[in-house]
Formats: C-alpha cells, structure tokens, sequence
C-alpha cells in the first residue's frame, strides 16, 4: 500500500511540473510579445506628431475649466490659469498608457473579437481618466500652490494611470468585454 502511494505521489509530482513547465511557457510567449509591442511603441513614438493629440487635450481642459467659470487663456497647448502656464506634452496625452494597455491585450492573445471589444472600451476610458487628471492637477496647483505640482504630477497621477492601465487589463481578462455582464 505505501509503495503504491509514493507511486502516485511520484506522478502527481510528475504532472505539477508539467504544468508548471506549461504556465512558464506561456508566461515567456506572453513577454517576448510585450517586449516586441513595447519596441515598436519606440520606434511609433519617433515617428508620430502627437500635436493633434495635444491640442484636443488642452482645448478639452481649457472648455472644462471655463465651465467650473475658471478664467483661462490658451494658446495652442498652452494652458494659463492665474499666472501659471501648464503646457501639454506629447506624455499629456496618455498615448503610453494607451498603447501600453493595447500591447497587454494583444499579447494576451485572445480572439479577435474579444480583442477589439476590450480596446474599444479601454483606450477612451484610459483617455478620459487622463483628461481628468489633466484637469484636477491644474485645479490642485492652482488651489494648493505650485509645490504640490511634482509631488501630484510625478507620484500620484503617473502612478494612478500606470494602476489605471493594469486594472483595466486585469477586467478585461476576467469579464473579456466591459460592456456586458458576460464572463468567460
């Protein structure tokens, strides 16, 4: 009987490493996938003027300012609000976390439909998040001083896209499309 035993043990020891051997496969296929996106995402990134990006960006700020009756004055990418200058960058634009969340849902690889259902709904949800925290780092800065910029700018709200971003993908790999009740 105990002989028997470790003979199961030994196969069932047999099948966990086979199916660990499986998961590490997928999991290296999954990131030589993201690493290729990611260097293509680099050489798009030379290659594309993001000035349209930028200005739909600003003039966006720019209307919600002025509906919260906040005077401003634009200029191109430029935003003025009370003697402070905020300009929109090509890193305003939230193309990074755009691409990045598109990158993680291809190399997931999944069906085509399930795919373009997620990108449908994740990149105008990154962008407007990214709006909004275009909008209320302006609104802090204005209200709270310009010492709270760095301090919002570099910790806090490139910190909530990048968790932003991840969280998105994480919905999308467990519901597959945000728009129905569906799981897989």
């Amino acid at each position: 009987m105990l002989l028997v035993q470790s003979k199961m043990n030994l196969k069932d020891i047999w099948k966990r490493i086979i199916s660990k051997r499986e998961s590490l496969r997928k999991v290296f296929i999954f990131a030589t996938k993201l690493l290729i996106l990611s260097f293509l995402m680099y050489i798009i990134s030379l290659n594309v003027n993001f000035l349209p990006m930028q200005e739909a960006s600003a003039e966006f700020t720019d209307n919600a300012l002025n509906a919260l009756n906040i005077p401003t004055e634009r200029e191109k990418i430029r935003i003025g609000v009370q003697g402070k200058d905020f300009l929109i960058t090509e890193d305003c634009t939230a193309w990074k976390g755009m691409f990045f969340f598109l990158s993680l849902v291809i190399a997931s690889g999944s069906t085509l439909k399930k795919t373009v259902k997620g990108l449908a709904v994740g990149i105008p949800v990154i962008y407007a998040l990214n709006l909004l925290r275009i909008l209320l780092l302006i609104l802090f800065t204005v209200q709270l001083g310009p010492h709270i910029y760095d301090l919002l700018h570099t910790f806090l709200w490139q910190t909530g896209m990048v968790v932003s971003v991840l969280i998105l993908w994480v919905m999308w790999l467990r519901r597959g499309n945000f728009l129905t009740k569906e799981c897989n």
